[in-house]
């Protein structure tokens, strides 16, 4: 009952505030509070609350790393990698960070990355059994990856045509970073393939593809293929949305924007549509979507970035609040090395934040509280 009561609070205290400041008062009840919903596994409640902390005092390094470990323990990879490289950058060669970004590059099959903390780690202490044990799966993994592409390649040299290996070494090239290899066998699949689950799938990771390139028409071209597949889908809605932006054809993107939230309302969805609304020039409008996305509560937006912080003090500054602006422009300095969510990756959502569901990252590994 007392932990309820604590989490009922924290959210009150949220709900309630008519302005971004926290009494300190309130930043000793959201910690109990985020303390509480962690216990009880209202996860999505405790990142909520440690990130209203540390909207407000960004140099909590204790705050930030339970977040880190919260957004680890939920599968939001990218969002932890975020928080552990923001506080790896004050402390580079704390090795227990650095141990458990490792980990967390593991689980999103970043072998090489975490091979390069690991190795880090081991330059000053080559003792270290946990760390040893780490390498020693790293390397594993590592040869596991290239046994898998040697068997699709084996299989593909007999029945080149296949679709479902086409699929699957496509897929798998695609979240290693091969692009180009991704694009070549997922083109191939959609030619000789007729499922269509597997078919919306390829369709929109070919699209997110050609969006990274800055290919927007080429990306409309699939994400529109896979609209057709599944019309109500807000994650495709957005991805058209987006690359309306894109082409500065703002008014239809507002439309793509508002389908999406009408089906579910995600902070990147209002984000998009803030963007949209700032380059209009409708300056409140944008800025009561950006601030709806810190009041939003959703686990997998992490406004805590450079580009988030840049783009409020534009508007606030359009707006005539030179003060707010100012406050939201020294704030940019401080988190230039936590900026990916709010580009490509944050809109197309290809980040390791539960992109797709053949995506999703084990639970195998585990950080210690």
């Amino acid at each position: 009952m007392k932990k309820t009561i604590i989490i009922i609070a924290a959210a009150t205290i949220l709900s309630s505030c008519g302005t971004l400041t926290l009494s300190d008062g309130a930043v000793d009840i959201l910690m109990r509070g985020a303390k509480t919903a962690t216990e009880v596994g209202a996860y999505e409640d405790a990142v909520h609350f440690y990130s209203r902390i540390l909207f407000q005092y960004p140099d909590d390094d204790a705050v930030r790393l339970k977040r880190a470990l919260i957004y680890y323990r939920t599968l939001y990879m990218q969002n932890a990698i975020d928080d552990l490289s923001y506080l790896l950058k004050k402390n580079p060669d704390d090795k227990t960070l650095l141990l458990n970004r490792a980990l967390v590059l593991t689980d999103m099959r970043d072998y090489d990355a975490a091979l390069r903390d690991v190795k880090r780690i081991l330059q000053d202490n080559d003792n270290d059994a946990a760390v040893i044990e780490l390498n020693e799966n790293l390397q594993m993994l590592h040869d596991r990856d290239t046994k898998t592409i040697s068997d699709y390649n084996m299989i593909l040299s007999e029945t080149p045509d296949d679709p479902i290996v086409l699929y699957k070494r496509g897929m798998f090239f695609f979240d290693s970073g091969d692009t180009e290899t991704a694009v070549s066998d997922l083109t191939k699949f959609v030619s000789l393939s007729d499922d269509a689950v597997m078919l919306k799938d390829a369709y929109t990771i070919l699209g997110d593809i050609f969006a990274m390139e800055n290919m927007y028409n080429d990306a409309l071209v699939y994400y529109e293929k896979a609209y057709a597949l599944q019309t109500a889908d807000a994650e495709i809605y957005k991805r058209i949305g987006y690359m309306h932006y894109c082409n500065a054809d703002y008014e239809t993107a507002i439309t793509y924007y508002n389908r999406a939230i009408r089906i579910i309302k995600k902070s990147d969805f209002l984000y998009g549509r803030g963007l949209c609304y700032y380059a209009l020039g409708k300056y409140k409008k944008a800025l009561s979507d950006f601030n709806a996305c810190i009041f939003n509560y959703d686990i997998s937006f992490n406004f805590c970035n450079s580009e988030f912080y840049k783009i409020r003090a534009l508007t606030y500054d359009k707006t005539g609040a030179k003060d707010q602006a100012k406050i939201e422009y020294r704030n940019v300095s401080r988190y230039m090395n936590v900026k990916a969510d709010c580009g490509h990756r944050l809109f197309m959502g290809i980040s390791k934040n539960s992109p797709l569901v053949i995506f999703q990252a084990s639970k195998v590994k585990r950080i210690s509280q």
